[in-house]
């Protein structure tokens, strides 16, 4: 899975996920990937993709589901095509500072990507798989999600699932996304002091 030092793909990803590898042993890969950023955590462009207000009323998983899939996909779709510096847009921003800021990320993730085509590896898709749980605090609203990253490596499809936050601090105009794979509740607050102690990871 991909362990987060922060932040990352997002993506997707913490901000430097560290390590990239699947239990499959035929596949598995050291790296240094900034991600949830999607992933993993993957999954750019300006934040502002989305720019309806979501009455918070509506605020459900009913209703924020369809949304945040668009923006998963779309932070897999940027990571995957190279588009880095509008991945790292999904990634949380003072994460990604406090870990160097958007020139090192950006090598890292070339570096990455350089990786796994040396390995014969490449990003398919990152798609949402569910959403878990939703906490708003006015205008701040935090979700817990699994995506679901698809590799193609040598023609063999490999799939791992990672959980991500979701964190929107305009009722759901914009989201960031951090990497929480095999994250504690205390690990996650060291690098993000704001999680909503209410949310179950």
């Amino acid at each position: 899975g991909i362990a987060a030092a922060g932040l990352s793909l997002t993506l997707i990803l913490g901000l430097i996920l560290k390590y990239f590898q699947t239990d499959t042993a035929t596949f598995k890969i050291k790296k240094n990937l900034m991600v949830g950023l999607v992933c993993v955590a993957v999954v750019i462009g300006a934040v502002a993709l989305f720019k309806v207000m979501i009455p918070s009323d509506k605020l459900s998983k009913s209703s924020l589901t369809p949304i945040i899939s668009g923006h998963v996909r779309s932070m897999g779709d940027a990571l995957k095509n190279g588009n880095y510096s509008l991945f790292l847009d999904y990634n949380h921003q003072g994460i990604i500072q406090s870990n160097g800021g958007r020139a090192k990320a950006i090598e890292m993730l070339q570096e990455t990507n350089k990786a796994l085509l040396e390995n014969n590896t490449k990003i398919v898709s990152v798609l949402l798989k569910d959403v878990h749980d939703i906490k708003i605090n006015e205008e701040n609203i935090q979700v817990i999600i699994t995506q679901e990253v698809l590799f193609d490596n040598n023609g063999k499809s490999i799939n791992e699932l990672q959980k991500m936050l979701a964190v929107s601090d305009d009722s759901g105009k914009s989201w960031h996304f951090i990497n929480i794979n095999n994250k504690t509740k205390t690990e996650v607050l060291e690098f993000f002091p704001s999680l909503n102690e209410h949310l179950s990871l």
